[in-house]
């Protein structure tokens, strides 16, 4: 079903085509970018509140050696798992523009 949604060019035997149903997209790469793009502003919501939570957490530590640690590794990997999301949209614009799929 999958499949079928993204294969606009699919002709039946009387020379028929299957219309397009996402008048957006042209390309499937059109698709990929508009989904990373959505995962990209969902992340960096995500990403404010872990920070606005880390920020409590480390205010009621107290000091706590074990707990700033921890706050520290939730701060470090929340960071790391946004670049990780944004360097995997640079990665794909880069192939795009090598590859030249989408022209």
């Amino acid at each position: 079903m999958l499949i079928l949604l993204f294969c606009g060019g699919i002709v039946y035997a009387d020379n028929s085509s299957v219309p397009n149903p996402i008048p957006w997209a042209k390309t499937i790469t059109d698709v990929v970018m508009r989904i990373l793009d959505g995962m990209i502003y969902l992340a960096g919501g995500v990403f404010v509140l872990l920070i606005v939570i880390a920020g409590i957490r480390l205010m009621g530590s107290f000091g706590n050696p074990a707990k700033l640690n921890d706050t520290k590794n939730n701060l470090w990997y929340c960071s790391l798992g946004l670049i990780t999301l944004l360097a995997s949209k640079a990665i794909l614009n880069f192939v795009i523009d090598v590859l030249e799929i989408s022209k």
